[in-house]
């Protein structure tokens, strides 16, 4: 089965490093440009799904702040420093 095409166009400086890197590592100019792209969305999901991540255990602590026993057994949830009382 063929593999879909797709084409960029890149800067002549640019296409001169990729092709010095794939001879450099006798790899193929696609196999470079799809293994960079797989490692860059690699990366870009980890870190997004890091973002869900520390958003959900935020809501999860403003939940238990907000939770009575939370405020019985701890006290009431401390003060933003960074928030002035009007």
């Amino acid at each position: 089965m063929a593999t879909p095409t797709t084409t960029i166009r890149l800067p002549a400086e640019l296409r001169k490093r990729l092709e010095r890197y794939a001879r450099h590592h006798d790899e193929t100019n696609t196999e470079v440009v799809v293994q960079a792209l797989d490692n860059f969305l690699s990366r870009q999901d980890s870190s997004d799904r890091r973002d869900e991540i520390s958003r959900e255990l935020e809501r999860l602590s403003r939940i238990d702040r907000d939770d009575p026993e939370y405020q019985e057994f701890y006290g009431p949830p401390e003060k933003d420093p960074f928030t002035q009382d009007q």
